[in-house]
């Protein structure tokens, strides 16, 4: 998925762990809150070596938070020379951001909506309301960037009509 006329993807993981405390992220257990980067001279190298060796023509980057520093994100997408999708957070895609992604023919982003209920994105701590959501969805709507959405029902608490505002969000953003 994702990869269009790309046939020869492979995985890669340029970073470890995310400074974001997600209710319901492995991420504040595993790495503490803690955020590390490998030295985007490695990333080259090792990207170099599978085009080289594999012949790959696109990168999916499975970092649990690959904006964290948005300009080495972009030194990375520009220097590996090769499309790549990668996971954000909504609240971290500004116009100029968009930009820079769409000129450098990303493959997809994966953008975790969570949730319809501003209740709930409160509940499981993702620092961000509904209104940041929305205008991230209108940003990627705007540069026609290629997006999968993930989304989670059933968190504690939630009720079913909080259920219905998560399907509906995700329905709205299927129909744009």
């Amino acid at each position: 998925a994702m990869t269009g006329r790309y046939r020869r993807v492979t995985g890669y993981k340029a970073s470890r762990g995310c400074p974001y405390d997600c209710g319901f992220c492995y991420n504040q257990e595993f790495n503490k809150g803690r955020w590390r980067g490998y030295s985007t001279s490695v990333i080259f190298e090792d990207i170099e070596f599978l085009k080289k060796e594999y012949k790959i023509d696109g990168i999916r980057f499975y970092d649990d938070n690959f904006y964290v520093d948005k300009n080495r994100a972009i030194k990375i997408l520009q220097g590996i020379s090769i499309p790549a999708s990668s996971e954000i957070r909504i609240d971290m895609l500004d116009e100029g951001l968009a930009e820079q992604i769409k000129a450098l023919n990303c493959l997809g982003l994966l953008v975790g909506v969570e949730t319809g209920s501003e209740r709930v994105l409160k509940l499981i701590n993702k620092q961000y309301r509904k209104e940041d959501l929305v205008k991230g969805l209108e940003i990627i709507k705007k540069y026609e960037l290629p997006v999968a959405y993930g989304a989670i029902l059933g968190f504690p608490t939630e009720t079913k009509e909080e259920v219905r505002k998560t399907i509906h969000l995700l329905l709205s953003i299927h129909n744009k």
